[in-house]
């Protein structure tokens, strides 16, 4: 279920819109406030319908958006614009808490220790993960669209 969603998403970054969000990112600020995730100044749950979409920037900053309440398409690469991510998924949180660490991200898609970057950040930080799902796995380092990130910029930020 989970890379199959992955996968619509890659495709749907071939052929989607993508939107510069990056001077209103904070908008989108995941912060941590006595141990639990905190977005929109609440902490975190996200829909049983939905995945919650993270994207991690270089400086350890997280950022989200609820994916069920996305009718305008926002990606991943959305949030961040031109900057590149340490990490990149989806989160599955209740009351903060991290039910579920994925890194389904068809776009980034990122390693196992890109995941566990971000994992590690949570836990530091005193966040509980209950459950990590790295997705797409090592052998896929190749795979990552960072490889030539002029190209991404030219082919997806305009």
């Amino acid at each position: 279920m989970v890379k199959q969603e992955a996968l619509e998403d890659k495709w749907h970054n071939k052929h989607g819109k993508f939107f510069d969000l990056s001077t209103v990112r904070n908008l989108y600020r995941i912060t941590i406030v006595n141990e639990k995730l905190i977005y929109k100044g609440f902490p975190l749950t996200t829909k049983e319908s939905g995945r919650f979409k993270f994207i991690q920037d270089k400086n350890g900053d997280l950022f989200g958006v609820e994916s069920s309440d996305d009718p305008d398409g926002i990606k991943h690469s959305s949030i961040l614009g031109w900057d590149w991510p340490i990490s990149a998924g989806t989160i599955c949180a209740t009351d903060g808490i991290v039910q579920m660490l994925s890194g389904s991200s068809g776009h980034f898609r990122p390693s196992v220790e890109h995941l566990k970057y971000t994992e590690n950040y949570l836990r530091l930080n005193g966040v509980l993960v209950i459950q990590v799902v790295p997705f797409w796995g090592s052998e896929n380092k190749s795979l990552r669209v960072k490889r030539d990130v002029i190209s991404f910029r030219k082919k997806y930020m305009k």
